[in-house]
């Protein structure tokens, strides 16, 4: 009985480390792609409907930032969760 609850928390624990290493994966990428907004010539240029590139990406970056934080805490949470109950 034991070793089934040592053996399921392991895998749980493989299966989060797994989930957050595709989380920073993503976040890279997005970053990524965001740095090639530095290269837009005109960001007051405006789309069919009105908006310009620099008010839609404004916003978006407000969301993006909030989401950052959100996964960096869940991450660094599970991360010192993790080593704990390695080493405990």
């Amino acid at each position: 009985m034991l070793f089934k609850g040592v053996v399921t928390l392991e895998t749980q624990r493989r299966d989060n480390n797994a989930k957050a290493r595709a989380l920073v994966l993503q976040l890279s990428d997005m970053l990524g792609a965001l740095l090639q907004l530095r290269d837009v010539k005109d960001p007051e240029l405006k789309t069919d409907n009105g908006e310009s590139v620099r008010g839609r990406v404004q916003a978006l970056m407000g969301r993006v930032e909030q989401e950052i934080e959100e996964v960096g805490n869940l991450i660094d949470t599970h991360h010192k969760h993790s080593a704990t109950c390695a080493y405990s």
